[in-house]
């Protein structure tokens, strides 16, 4: 896995993480509610979601799950979503479709807006 294809939140998000090898999963969603990446967004945006907050969760195995779902969604980057999704798809949450749907729609929408020229005003 190359490193540099994790966006600055997600890297700050997991560097908070890195002093445990194990983590619970209440802590990671805590983390990135905090880290106001995409993924803080789209929990600010769902309806509650259903997670055993107490499961641990392998830091390692997080990361390895948020390249693929970033890989299996053709993002570029590894942000605080791919996280996100990563960390409902480990503990096998029903609500991991409704959160790469949303992921989707939010890329989508990235891809429709188009940049601002400042040279051009």
């Amino acid at each position: 896995m190359v490193i540099n294809r994790l966006t600055e939140r997600a890297k700050i998000l997991l560097l908070s993480l890195a002093k445990d090898r194990q983590v619970e999963a209440g802590t990671v969603m805590k983390a990135i509610y905090v880290s106001t990446g995409l993924g803080a967004t789209i929990l600010n945006t769902t309806k509650k979601l259903r997670i055993d907050k107490a499961r641990l969760i392998d830091v390692n195995r997080l990361v390895e799950e948020a390249y693929f779902q970033s890989a299996s969604l053709q993002h570029p980057y590894v942000g605080t979503e791919h996280l996100l999704l990563a960390l409902l798809r480990l503990i096998s949450s029903p609500d991991a479709e409704i959160i790469k749907d949303e992921i989707s729609k939010s890329n989508t929408f990235q891809k429709s807006i188009k940049p601002y020229d400042s040279t051009k005003h």
